[in-house]
């Protein structure tokens, strides 16, 4: 199974983005796509060609919710930022994706999963709202 990781700036890339990359890996014995390394491609193609080119790659897109705790994890996580541009990143995957959302047999590719039990709703694009929604620590089972 191949899983392409879309996250927002504001999720701490070394302790939220690349350990949850290495758990689906490890633990779910998951092919995950993420931007990080992919760069080069990134910037030969645009953005916008390596997420389409993706998401027919991927059996299923993971869409990370940011949450109150990232503010915590920037102080740890100074010297680590994220490189490349991964707020427009996930606008332009947002974008290009929501109608894909909007189509009932391919809805279930898509997901949103965050970190903990507060809900993420209000930090969610608007288009996101009609994928399914996970909190990885209560609905591990479903990875």
């Amino acid at each position: 199974v191949k899983v392409l990781v879309i996250y927002p700036e504001e999720v701490c890339l070394s302790h939220t983005v690349l350990s949850f990359a290495e758990l689906l890996h490890e633990g779910c014995q998951t092919d995950v796509i993420l931007d990080l390394g992919e760069r080069r491609r990134i910037a030969e193609k645009g953005p916008v060609a390596w997420l389409a080119a993706q998401k027919a790659a991927a059996d299923r897109v993971m869409f990370l919710s940011s949450n109150p705790t990232a503010a915590a994890c920037d102080g740890a996580c100074k010297s680590v930022r994220n490189y490349s541009n991964t707020e427009s990143m996930f606008s332009i995957a947002v974008n290009l994706f929501c109608s894909d959302m909007t189509n009932q047999s391919s809805v279930q590719k898509y997901m949103v999963v965050s970190f903990n039990e507060v809900n993420a709703q209000d930090t969610l694009p608007s288009a996101l709202n009609i994928c399914p929604k996970y909190c990885l620590m209560k609905d591990m089972k479903n990875f």
